[in-house]
């Protein structure tokens, strides 16, 4: 389906709205398609591109959050663990199911015992089948099941699943869904200001479109704020000196080729400084660690890894992996999102909550803070409920639960493309990986790969722009592909050539081309703070003792 940002913008400018959704992240988008499948009528506007914040930032797991089972935070333990089944489901294919490994060394804590207890009260929460319950593993089998663990003190290991998806190919899955089901969607659309009714509450929306220079005034009976680590200041503009609900922290990855460390299952991990879980995760021809959690008062898009989150990071992963001497200089790139956490001036950043909140001002914009990438369907569908009231009847119940998200992820015919591509579009689209494979087979010169080192052909690029509302270099490379993490040079070189692309199908002048360009390589270099003279993969590297 084809998605026609003219179009919606026009729809946006002449009709009236139940619901007006601001923020397009994971929860946003989730309310927009929930709404839409209830019948309402729905707009959903973005300041920037879909997914554009936290949520493709993530550290991209659909988990239960083990972890807060040491907070004995069962209730959110139990809902991520439900939607995470939910979402198998709905999402085949880019939502997957896939092997974690916790070793145990001396320092760790909780040790074997708690952790075997642990584990089989996660599965019972996650109604979690027979055959996929966990195994504990003696050091021997632990080691040849993953190579890369430390040798040395190890005591041996849990294994079990949780699943892993591309967060940013998730929304848009489900901005997509909720389009399908009758939502207007635009993105790089701001909100600048709040319109009243004569009794106080909020009745509109003024939306500023940042490519056009237009502005639309959208009248709405219910107006929801999802912006996430944005929502405090959105709030700001309906009451001002409002309390913030927010405690924004930052939470940071490292970017390596995956042979500098080729892991197969998603290694948890503990820092020896203060016990904190962090992952390696394998991902395709690349693995990335994270993740941090610190307090952050800057903008959010402006988040970026700093020296003290690399050593951080490094030091972890010295207690517990092969040959980290000399990791840094193997940095390929970095990412930083900055989660929107309910404020907890109490606790320490790891241990805020990361449950939900919805709040309902004196003027009636309603507001959702905190929550996980996991409960996204789950937070959506009580948003819609406590809008309901307000909203036209007959007033339905959520049918997300059964309604998929993308169809059904197809096999690969042999030789249709190269394995490597095929994986990558299966991996990214799941589903739809049909429609990006369909264009490279009609036009040979969108089968070629973007650059040798990448699995992305240029059909990728043609499918966002013509298919997924991509409007600007960034969106193709940033969210629509994940090329500015993956290219040796952040995708710098290619940007030109996207570009051209863009402009001929959306009318930009040579001077916009350059202007976006100019964008991107900013982005770029958030991305690439901490990379080094890089020393040839495969340089030996002695093992930590």
């Amino acid at each position: 389906m084809k998605l026609d940002r003219e179009q919606h913008w026009s729809r946006l400018e002449r009709e009236t709205f139940d619901v007006v959704v601001i923020g397009a992240g994971i929860v946003g988008a989730g309310v927009a398609w929930d709404a839409a499948l209830r019948g309402y009528r729905v707009a959903l506007v973005e300041q920037d591109d879909f997914a554009f914040g936290t949520s493709s930032r993530s550290s991209r797991m659909i988990h239960g959050g083990l972890r807060y089972l040491e907070y004995l935070h069962l209730g959110l333990v139990r809902e991520a663990s439900q939607e995470r089944g939910v979402l198998l489901h709905l999402a085949p294919g880019l939502v997957r199911r896939t092997p974690f490994l916790i070793p145990f060394y001396q320092h760790d804590h909780p040790g074997p015992r708690v952790m075997n207890a642990g584990l089989s009260l996660y599965e019972l929460l996650g109604s979690v089948s027979h055959a996929q319950h966990h195994r504990m593993l003696p050091p021997q089998e632990a080691l040849a099941r993953e190579p890369v663990l430390l040798a040395r003190g190890l005591k041996g290991a849990a294994r079990y699943y949780d699943a892993l998806c591309d967060d940013a190919r998730l929304v848009w899955a489900v901005v997509r869904a909720a389009s399908q089901a009758g939502a207007v969607v635009c993105n790089h659309a701001r909100v600048v200001g709040l319109g009243r009714n004569a009794r106080g509450g909020v009745a509109s929306v003024a939306v500023h479109d940042r490519l056009r220079g237009r502005q639309a005034e959208v009248r709405a009976s219910v107006v929801v704020n999802a912006a996430g680590p944005w929502a405090d200041a959105l709030r700001a503009l309906d009451e001002p000196g409002a309390r913030p609900l927010l405690r924004p922290t930052k939470g940071i990855h490292l970017v390596f080729r995956r042979e500098r460390f080729p892991c197969t299952h998603a290694v948890v991990f503990s820092s020896p400084r203060d016990h904190r879980k962090l992952f390696l995760v394998p991902w395709g021809r690349f693995a990335y660690v994270g993740t941090t959690d610190t307090d952050y008062t800057g903008p959010p898009e402006e988040a970026s890894t700093d020296a003290d989150d690399v050593a951080y990071m490094l030091e972890a992963m010295r207690a517990s992996f092969r040959e980290v001497q000399g990791a840094e200089a193997d940095i390929l790139s970095t990412w930083a999102g900055v989660r929107n956490l309910l404020r907890d001036d109490e606790e320490r950043p790891g241990r805020v909550s990361r449950e939900h909140r919805y709040v309902t001002s004196a003027s009636g914009l309603l507001s959702v803070a905190g929550g996980k990438l996991t409960t996204f369907r789950s937070m959506a569908a009580k948003v819609v409920d406590l809008a309901a009231p307000r909203l036209p009847a007959p007033r339905r119940p959520s049918v997300t639960r059964g309604h998929a998200i993308l169809p059904q992820a197809a096999v690969p015919e042999e030789g249709e493309l190269e394995d490597d591509l095929m994986r990558q579009l299966l991996w990214s689209y799941g589903g739809e990986a049909w429609s990006v494979v369909r264009r490279a087979l009609e036009t040979p010169q969108l089968s070629k790969r973007l650059e040798p080192s990448l699995a992305y052909p240029w059909a990728c690029v043609r499918h966002a722009v013509e298919e997924e509302m991509a409007q600007t270099i960034s969106d193709v490379l940033i969210r629509r592909t994940r090329v500015i993490l993956e290219s040796p040079d952040g995708g710098i070189h290619l940007a030109p050539r996207v570009g051209q692309m863009l402009a001929r199908e959306l009318g930009w002048t040579a001077s916009e081309v350059d202007r976006q360009v100019q964008e991107y390589r900013h982005s770029v270099a958030l991305s690439r703070a901490f990379a080094r003279p890089k020393r040839p993969i495969g340089a030996r590297v002695e093992e930590e003792v």
